[in-house]
C-alpha cells in the first residue's frame, strides 16, 4: 500500500499513473482523471429538521459526477451522505440527522475523500410543536389576532394553516407566535404550522379553531338616554354563539355588557359631554359587527329634563288636584 499526492495540472483530463520501485522498474500503471473543482453558489432549502431525511439541492458549476455531500459541524465532526442526483449545475443529497440545532458547512466530492466548499451553510432546526391556541374562535370574516403556544418556533419562517388557508405568522418568542385569522367557513377548522424554507415540513400536531358568526343588532330599547349616563339599554341581536367579553360600544366609549338571553344583551349607557347622537354596536371578545344589513344603530344622548315650576304648588291631602309643570330640556 502506497500513497502519493497528485500534482496540479493546467487542464482537466485523463492521465496515466505509473509506479516504479527504483525509478526504473515499473511496478504498476493505471488511469487517473483530473476534474475541474466544483464551484458552489447556492443551496435550497437552506434549513431543515435535526431528524434529517429532507433533500437539498446545491447549485453551482462543474458539479457533474459528484458522488457525496458532507455536512461539516462545529468541533470537527461531520456527516456524509451520497448524492442522489447530479448535473453540471446542480447536485442533490439527502440530509443526514444530527443530535441538536446547529449550522453545518455543506461541501461536495467526486470521490468521497476530497471535499470542496467554504461558503454554503445548512441550518439544522428542532421540530416546531404546538400546544394551544388563544383565542380558539373568531369571526368567519377573519381579521382576528390569534396566538399559538408551543416550542421551537423559527424566527421569520413560521406559517399557520387554517385548514387549506395558509397565513404568515409573527414569531414573538421560540414558544409563542401570532397571526391574523383568515376568512373561514362557519364551524371548526384544524390548525397546524409549517416552516417557510423547509419544503417538506408541516407539523403533525393540530389544534381546533372555531369560526362563528358575529351577532348583529336588530333593535335597541331605549334608544335615548340622558347625558349623565346609567341608562339601562337592552340590545336585541341575532343569536349569540359566544358570550366571552361582551361589550357595548357607544361611539368610541366601550362599556361591559351581560347576556340576558340567547339573542339579547344589557348594558348601561356611559355619560356624554353634551347632547349628541352616536353609533351603537356590540362586540364579542373584541370583535364587533354593526346592525343588520350594515345599518347604523344610533343612540341619542339628551339633557336631563329640569322642572322649572309647578302650578298650583299646593293641594289637599286627599289628592285630585290637576297640576301643571313647566319643564326645561324636554327631549323625546
Amino acid at each position: 500500500h502506497i500513497e502519493c499526492v497528485s500534482p496540479s495540472i493546467d487542464a482537466a483530463g485523463n492521465v496515466t499513473v505509473k509506479v516504479f520501485s527504483d525509478g526504473i522498474h515499473l511496478l504498476a500503471a493505471g488511469s487517473f482523471e483530473y476534474l475541474i473543482p466544483p464551484l458552489l453558489s447556492a443551496l435550497h432549502p437552506k434549513m431543515g429538521l435535526t431528524e434529517g431525511g429532507s433533500v437539498i439541492t446545491v447549485s453551482g458549476n462543474n458539479l457533474a459526477g459528484l458522488t457525496h455531500c458532507r455536512f461539516s459541524l462545529d468541533g470537527g465532526a461531520f456527516e456524509v451522505s451520497r448524492a442522489v442526483q447530479s448535473s453540471d449545475t446542480s447536485v442533490s443529497c439527502q440530509v443526514p440527522s444530527v443530535e441538536r440545532s446547529v449550522d453545518a458547512l455543506v461541501q461536495v466530492s467526486h470521490n468521497g475523500q476530497d471535499f470542496v466548499g467554504s461558503d454554503i451553510q445548512f441550518s439544522y432546526k428542532e421540530r416546531p410543536r404546538i400546544s394551544s391556541i388563544v383565542p380558539s374562535y373568531g369571526s368567519d370574516t377573519g381579521g382576528k389576532m390569534v396566538h399559538i403556544l408551543g416550542e421551537n418556533f423559527i424566527d421569520e419562517a413560521m406559517m399557520v394553516h387554517f385548514g387549506e388557508v395558509i397565513v404568515r405568522a409573527s414569531v414573538i418568542s421560540p414558544n409563542l407566535i401570532s397571526c391574523i385569522s383568515p376568512t373561514l367557513r362557519l364551524g371548526q377548522t384544524s390548525v397546524s404550522v409549517s416552516v417557510r424554507g423547509i419544503d417538506d415540513f408541516v407539523g403533525n400536531e393540530t389544534l381546533l379553531y372555531e369560526s362563528v358568526q358575529l351577532p348583529q343588532i336588530s333593535a335597541i330599547q331605549p334608544n335615548v338616554g340622558i347625558v349623565g349616563g346609567s341608562t339601562q339599554v337592552i340590545v336585541n341581536t341575532t343569536k349569540l354563539f359566544k358570550t366571552d367579553r361582551l361589550s357595548c360600544h357607544f361611539g368610541d366609549v366601550t362599556v361591559m355588557a351581560v347576556p340576558t338571553s340567547s339573542n339579547a344583551v344589557s348594558c348601561l349607557a356611559p355619560s356624554a359631554h353634551n347632547t349628541t347622537i352616536v353609533d351603537l354596536s356590540i362586540s364579542v371578545d373584541g370583535e364587533r359587527h354593526l346592525g343588520a344589513g350594515g345599518n347604523h344603530n344610533q343612540f341619542t344622548f339628551v339633557a336631563e329634563p329640569r322642572v322649572l315650576s309647578a302650578s298650583p304648588n299646593i293641594g289637599w291631602t286627599t289628592g285630585g288636584d290637576r297640576v301643571s309643570f313647566q319643564v326645561g330640556d324636554m327631549a323625546p
